[in-house]
């Protein structure tokens, strides 16, 4: 699976925190009106039975507005402007109430073979900490 955007954000606020430091504003994909992901997935199918077997291949995208993800982190900017830390970061998403093209949609030895999914929720990453360099820093 593949979640991707091309349309990143400037609209991230940072928030003080008690005792000092900062923290990623509340940040959800309803702010943008759920339009900057997209969804893709993507592998392989096999199907046996006795005397026969068959594959082929996973390609369902989700380009249409509905895909939705949450981010959340606290910021270090210990580093500046070379590259600041995000402490914590949190991302998980779904596919929302998006329509999810079929996953396969093959006929074996004349027989219909669906496999569909009417939502999908992708856990992202829990609480890992992600250095963001700045492109000046290299040169």
């Amino acid at each position: 699976m593949i979640v991707s955007t091309s349309r990143p954000s400037p609209e991230f606020t940072l928030l003080p925190v008690a005792g000092g430091g900062f923290q990623l504003g509340p940040y959800t994909t309803s702010d943008c009106n759920f339009s900057w992901y997209y969804l893709e997935i993507i592998g392989t199918w096999t199907a046996k039975g006795p005397d026969l077997a068959a594959s082929g291949t996973i390609r369902s995208a989700v380009v249409d507005r509905g895909v939705g993800a949450d981010a959340m982190a606290s910021i270090d900017p210990t580093g500046y402007p070379n590259f600041t830390t995000l402490k914590g970061f949190s991302w998980h998403g779904n596919s929302g109430g998006v329509a999810i093209p079929d996953l396969v949609s093959a006929k074996v030895d004349g027989v219909p073979l669906r496999l569909f999914s009417t939502y999908i929720s992708f856990p992202g990453v829990q609480a890992v900490d992600l250095t963001l360099a700045s492109s000046l820093a290299a040169k």
